[in-house]
């Protein structure tokens, strides 16, 4: 666990039938308040759907200090360019152990889906307000 706001945050990203195809969606999640702090869409799970997530929580929380960015070990995770930007802001990478489902349980269904339901509900009916 956190003790603070911006020691920790856990990502992930899931996908919703839409009847135009699926939506991925993905969301970076601060361990301590359990608030979405960055979020993208996309029709494509490509890496810069991750990379735009942290950006936008980046830009959103401005540079962290000291952050542990936690996620699986997806390929979007591991692509070069997401590296590279956690590097960039010097954020230290963790990730779940291969094939242990338990090491990111934080960010599976329960809290991640449940955190992109409130972040996507209000775009999709289009009360979308970014100052939120």
């Amino acid at each position: 666990m956190a003790s603070a706001p911006n020691q920790k945050w856990i990502a992930d990203f899931t996908y919703i039938w839409l009847a135009q195809g699926w939506l991925y969606v993905a969301a970076v999640v601060d361990l301590y308040s359990r608030l979405v702090v960055g979020w993208s869409m996309s029709s494509s799970m490509a890496s810069y759907l991750v990379i735009d997530t942290l950006i936008m929580a980046i830009w959103r929380r401005g540079k962290p200090d000291s952050l542990l960015h936690h996620s699986d070990q997806g390929s979007q995770y591991i692509s070069e360019q997401f590296e590279r930007l956690m590097a960039d802001h010097g954020i230290d990478c963790s990730m779940c152990r291969s094939r242990n489902v338990w090491d990111n349980a934080a960010t599976e269904r329960p809290v991640v889906s449940a955190a992109l339901l409130g972040a996507i509900c209000p775009i999709m009916q289009g009360r979308f307000n970014p100052s939120n």
